[in-house]
């Protein structure tokens, strides 16, 4: 995560739960809100919206949305839905360009569920 992220950023937690899996990592213990959020969900890609807001990008052969606003990408895989959320306190991870941060995590992350 460090080398992605271009810096130190610790590993939170992790929630598994049915059907879900989150992982949390923070820049200091202290923050209240994670500097890198990545989810996986099972069934869930419906809930993706490619007529509206968002810009539509690939990881791969998979359909994304990237939402500059929130530093957010969701990709459906299959029936699922892949989230890589970047908290917007944390602008300054890889220099700022957290579109390029959260392609990178989401193939990283596809690569481990695969």
């Amino acid at each position: 995560m460090a080398d992605a992220a271009g810096t130190d950023i610790p590993f939170h937690r992790a929630e598994p739960g049915p059907g879900i899996i989150s992982c949390a990592y923070h820049l200091g213990a202290d923050d209240a809100t994670p500097a890198i959020f990545v989810q996986y969900q099972t069934g869930a890609a419906g809930i993706l919206d490619f007529t509206n807001s968002g810009e539509e990008t690939r990881i791969g052969s998979l359909r994304a949305k990237w939402y500059e606003r929130g530093a957010k990408l969701n990709v459906a895989v299959g029936e699922d839905l892949l989230i890589v959320n970047l908290g917007v306190s944390n602008k300054n991870l890889r220099g700022g360009d957290l579109r390029a941060l959260a392609v990178e995590l989401a193939e990283r992350s596809l690569d481990l569920i695969r």
